[in-house]
C-alpha cells in the first residue's frame, strides 16, 4: 500500500514501504510536532511556528531527488571507472537507508531547536556512557568522549532516539548501524555493510551534510517561505539538474557539480549567507537565547538533561519552560529569566558587521574593556556574541572536496572548485556579525558608565 504526505513546498511526498511509515508514527518522530524548527525566532516573525517535522520529511524528499539525477547524470557519462560505484548506489537497499537517515537526522533535537543546545553541552560524558546502546555506538562515544574538549550535542543525542526508534519497528543493529554511518563520519562501517561497497557511505554523507545538501536545501526554502523573507530561494531544480559525483584519491565517491550549475550554486549559498544575516541572527532571537546562555553558564555541571525514553518523549516546547524552572530552582538561581516566554529579551548595545582583522580586533578590545569595568557577577548580566558568517564551508584551511565537472563532453575532467579563481574567491568572503547584549534594569542602572564605553573613540 503507497502513502504521501501533502507537503507546503513539494506537493505529494511519495512513502516508500511501511517501515517508513512506522518511523514517523514512531513517538519519537511525531515529538518533532512540538519542536520548533527555528526556535525562538517565532517572537520576530509571527508565522514561523514551522517544526522539525515537517522539515525532516522534506529532507528526505530532496535526498531522494538527489540521488535520482545523481544516478541520471552519471550514467550519462558512460565513464567505466564509476560503473560499480553506479550499481551499489542505484541499490533500493542504499536508498533506503538514506531515505531513513535524512528523514531521522533531526530527531535528537531539544526543545526550541538549537536555542536549547547550551544545556546539551552541560551533559556528563559518563551519562551517555551508562546507557543501555549497542558496542558500536559506545565504542564511538567512547573515542570522542576521550577529548576533554568535546562537547555532547544534538547530534549524539540524535545517534541514541534512532536506534531507540528503529529498534523499536525491528530494523536490525546492521541496518541501524549503516543509517547512522550515514549521519555520523565517526562511526565506521561493518565488514559486510553494503554502505561500504566502492565506499559509497561517503556521497551519501555529502547528500544530507555537505556544502549542497538536503538539510539545508529545505530549510532554507521553509524558514523563507513561513518567515515571509525572499532570501532563500534559489533555484532548486537547477541545482538538482547539476549533480554528479566524482571518486577522489581516496577512492571515495564525493558530490560534485556541473560547470553549468556554478552560478546557480553561489547564488545557493548566497541565499543562506542572506538568511544568516537577515533571519537567523535576527537581534529578538539572539537576545532571548543570550538570556538563557547566561543561565546556563551559572547552573551547576553536570545538568539533569532528560534522556530516559519517557523523559525525552515529553521533553520539548511546551515543557521546556518547566523544565528550566526546576533547574533553576535546584540551583538556586533566579527565574526572572523565563520572561523570555513573554518576548523578554536582552537589550543589544552594540551591532557591527566586521569585515577586516582591524573592526575585529576594535570589538575584541571593547569586549577586554567591558571586562574590566565590571565585576565577574555583573559581567554576567552580558551577552557577547561574536561568531562569525561564511558564505560557505570552504574557507581557506580547509581542504574542501567539492568538485567540477568541466566538459560537456568526453574525455571529462572532475577538478576541484578552488581551481575556479572567481568562485575561490568568492566562497572565501567573510563578513562577521558581532553583538553585545545587556539586561535592561542593568542597563538602566548603569546607562552612563555603558555608554562611556561604546562611545570611547580608541575602541570604535
Amino acid at each position: 500500500m503507497s502513502h504521501n504526505i501533502n507537503d507546503v513546498l513539494y506537493g505529494s511526498v511519495f512513502l516508500r514501504g511501511d517501515l517508513e511509515l512506522k518511523v514517523i508514527d514512531h513517538k519519537f518522530f511525531q515529538r518533532l510536532r512540538n519542536i520548533s524548527q527555528l526556535g525562538f525566532l517565532k517572537y520576530a516573525f509571527p508565522s514561523a511556528n514551522h517544526t522539525r517535522f515537517e522539515h525532516s520529511i522534506g529532507v528526505m524528499h530532496l535526498c531522494h531527488k538527489m540521488h535520482e539525477r545523481i544516478l541520471s547524470n552519471q550514467k550519462s557519462l558512460k565513464l567505466k571507472s564509476y560503473e560499480k560505484a553506479i550499481k551499489i548506489l542505484e541499490k533500493p537497499e542504499v536508498l533506503q537507508r538514506l531515505r531513513l537517515a535524512a528523514l531521522l537526522h533531526d530527531v535528537g533535537h531539544g526543545p526550541y531547536s538549537h536555542a536549547s543546545e547550551m544545556f546539551t553541552e552541560k551533559i556528563s560524558p559518563k551519562t551517555i556512557l551508562s546507557m543501555k546502546l549497542p558496542n558500536f555506538l559506545i565504542e564511538t562515544f567512547e573515542k570522542r568522549f576521550s577529548s576533554k574538549s568535546m562537547n555532547i550535542t544534538h547530534e549524539w543525542i540524535t545517534a541514541i532516539i534512532i536506534f531507540y526508534i528503529l529498534t523499536e519497528v525491528k530494523a536490525p543493529e546492521d541496518f541501524i548501524q549503516d543509517v547512522l554511518l550515514i549521519l555520523n563520519k565517526d562511526i565506521s562501517p561493518t565488514a559486510k555493510s553494503i554502505l561500504k561497497e566502492e565506499n559509497i557511505y561517503t556521497l551519501l554523507q555529502d547528500m544530507i551534510s555537505g556544502e549542497i545538501d538536503g538539510d539545508r536545501m529545505d530549510y532554507l526554502q521553509r524558514d523563507s517561505y513561513y518567515t515571509g523573507a525572499k532570501y532563500g530561494i534559489f533555484d532548486l531544480n537547477r541545482i538538482l539538474s547539476s549533480l554528479y559525483f566524482s571518486i577522489d584519491e581516496k577512492n571515495e565517491p564525493r558530490l560534485a557539480l556541473g560547470e553549468g550549475g556554478l552560478f546557480t550554486f553561489e547564488d545557493f549559498l548566497f541565499s543562506r549567507y542572506q538568511m544568516y544575516v537577515q533571519i537567523y541572527l535576527h537581534k529578538t532571537a539572539m537576545g532571548i537565547e543570550g538570556l538563557l546562555k547566561n543561565f546556563a553558564d551559572v547552573s551547576l555541571n553536570p545538568i539533569d538533561y532528560p534522556l530516559s525514553k519517557e523523559e525525552w518523549l515529553n521533553f520539548h516546547d511546551h515543557s521546556f519552560r518547566a523544565w528550566l524552572e526546576k533547574i533553576a530552582n535546584q540551583n538556586h538561581l533566579n527565574t526572572s529569566f523565563l520572561n523570555i516566554f513573554e518576548r523578554e529579551s536582552l537589550k543589544m548595545i552594540y551591532d557591527a558587521t566586521l569585515q577586516d582583522d582591524v573592526n575585529v580586533n576594535n570589538f575584541n578590545r571593547l569586549k577586554q574593556k567591558f571586562n574590566e569595568t565590571f565585576d565577574k557577577v555583573e559581567i554576567q548580566s552580558f551577552y557577547f556574541h561574536d561568531k562569525p558568517q561564511h558564505l560557505s564551508k570552504m574557507q581557506p584551511s580547509i581542504d574542501f572536496n567539492l568538485k567540477v565537472l568541466e566538459n560537456n563532453e568526453a574525455p571529462y575532467d572532475f577538478k576541484k572548485i578552488r581551481e575556479k579563481p572567481y568562485f575561490a574567491e568568492s566562497f572565501n568572503k567573510r563578513i562577521e556579525i558581532r553583538r553585545i547584549f545587556v539586561e535592561k534594569k542593568f542597563y538602566e542602572n548603569h546607562q552612563e558608565k555603558i555608554n562611556t564605553l561604546l562611545r570611547d573613540k580608541n575602541i570604535n
